[in-house]
C-alpha cells in the first residue's frame, strides 16, 4: 500500500489560544490543595480524519510529593488528587456542536504509583 496525499488540512502553528479544536485547562487547586501549584491538568484537541470526529486527551495528573511518604502511607494521599482530577477530565470533556460525545483517546502522564509499601515489603 501507499501513502495518499493530504488534502484540506488546517495547521495551527505558534500560539494556539484562539485554535478552535483545541482546549487547554488547568485543574483547580482544591483538588489537591497540598500540591505544588503547577501546569497539572488536561489538553484536549478534536481532529476530523475521513469524517470520523474524535479527541484526544493528554491529561497531567497530580505525583507523590515523596515516595517514602508513598510507602509509608499506601494509597497515598496523592491517589486521591488524580482520581478526583481524572474523573473531572472526563466529565468536562468538550461536546461536539449538536451536543453529543465524541469518541477520545486519553493518555499523558498519569502519575500512577505502585503500592510502594507492598511492593518493598519482603515478607
Amino acid at each position: 500500500s501507499s501513502f495518499q496525499a493530504v488534502v484540506n488540512r488546517q495547521i495551527f502553528a505558534g500560539n494556539l489560544v484562539n485554535a478552535q479544536t483545541i482546549r487547554k485547562e488547568k485543574y483547580p487547586k482544591e483538588f489537591c490543595p497540598e500540591a505544588k501549584w503547577s501546569r497539572k491538568g488536561f489538553t484536549q484537541t478534536r481532529w476530523l480524519i475521513n469524517g470520523f470526529t474524535f479527541d484526544l486527551v493528554n491529561v497531567h495528573l497530580f505525583h507523590d510529593a515523596s515516595n517514602l511518604l508513598a510507602i509509608e502511607h499506601s494509597p497515598s494521599m496523592y491517589s486521591k488528587c488524580r482520581r478526583s482530577a481524572l474523573q473531572y477530565t472526563l466529565q468536562n470533556l468538550s461536546l461536539d456542536c449538536s451536543g453529543k460525545h465524541v469518541p477520545y483517546v486519553i493518555f499523558g502522564d498519569f502519575n500512577f504509583r505502585l503500592d510502594a509499601r507492598r511492593l518493598v515489603d519482603v515478607n
